[in-house]
């Protein structure tokens, strides 16, 4: 996130002097809250796309599924929603050697956790991309003979298709308290919606894709497929033509390629300003397309 920061600020450092001649307004916006706290749902109902009004958006993100000197312009679907869930499972306690006294919350978990794998293997069209997965499980005590009366577990689920999305927020909950009751325990879910997939708007897109082909080459611009990854750049995306885009990061011979959100992840600055240069082009083609006159 600094990365994407230190670019936009670039950006505007860099298009500020040319102002005057540029053919139209450029709003920088820099989103608070973007993983899962609805900042661009935020900025939005503080109107930052009323005054002036935004006709189009653009928007970048390092990525490091992608080497230094390529970059991603992708039409459509590009990146997935994304729902949360947090589950407390209740069971009864008691001693490793009377489980029959027990309802063992963690064996009841771990039921969850293998069954919900079904939910995209045997519920969803399997031509339709999807993903459940369990981040944390939590049991029991640091004593290996006490059967855990409770346990809790987050996690996500990605989509393209909204209707995909309906169907995970109604099912999963269903689920998780179905194998309960079943097991003799009980379950609470709570599920987040609101993670939109982001759709990227075909004309906006290549107009980026012009931008990024004229600085890296028509060979290091990839297509497709979109990302599983979540983005609440969504939300712009569903309100205006917008194209978000991705800037490659990864160099695997100074060991600088680890996935987003690893604790060794860094990235190789190199890609900040090629990510500078394909913004300010493209948000500038954009305008010289879009100009009145």
């Amino acid at each position: 996130h600094d990365g994407h920061t230190a670019m936009l600020m670039s950006v505007a450092r860099l298009l500020y002097p040319k102002r005057d001649e540029i053919p139209g307004t450029i709003v920088f916006c820099f989103q608070p809250a973007e993983e899962g706290r609805g900042g661009a749902r935020a900025m939005i109902a503080d109107g930052v796309l009323e005054d002036p009004t935004v006709d189009a958006a653009i928007g970048l993100h390092l990525m490091s599924y992608y080497p230094v000197g390529m970059a991603a312009a992708i039409s459509g679907p590009a990146m997935s929603g994304a729902h949360g869930f947090h589950a407390t499972i209740q069971g009864r306690g008691g001693h490793g050697a009377t489980p029959h006294k027990t309802i063992d919350a963690l064996v009841i978990a771990a039921e969850v956790v293998t069954t919900l794998q079904t939910l995209v293997a045997r519920e969803v069209d399997p031509q339709q991309p999807a993903a459940v997965t369990v981040g944390t499980l939590h049991a029991g005590t640091t004593a290996g003979n006490i059967i855990a009366d409770s346990a809790t577990m987050r996690g996500t689920v990605r989509w393209f298709d909204p209707a995909v999305g309906d169907y995970m927020a109604e099912r999963l909950p269903k689920l998780i308290e179905g194998i309960a009751e079943a097991m003799r325990g009980s379950a609470t879910v709570e599920y987040r919606t609101g993670g939109k997939a982001t759709i990227n708007d075909p004309g906006v897109t290549a107009i980026v894709h012009e931008a990024l082909a004229e600085i890296i080459g028509e060979e290091n611009v990839i297509t497709g497929p979109p990302l599983m990854g979540s983005e609440d750049f969504s939300e712009f995306t569903d309100r205006i033509p917008a194209s978000f885009f991705f800037v490659g990061s990864r160099d695997d011979e100074t060991g600088k390629n680890f996935d987003h959100h690893h604790p060794r992840f860094d990235l190789d600055e190199r890609s900040l300003p090629l990510g500078v240069e394909m913004m300010a082009k493209a948000a500038l083609r954009w305008l010289e397309a879009n100009a009145e006159g």
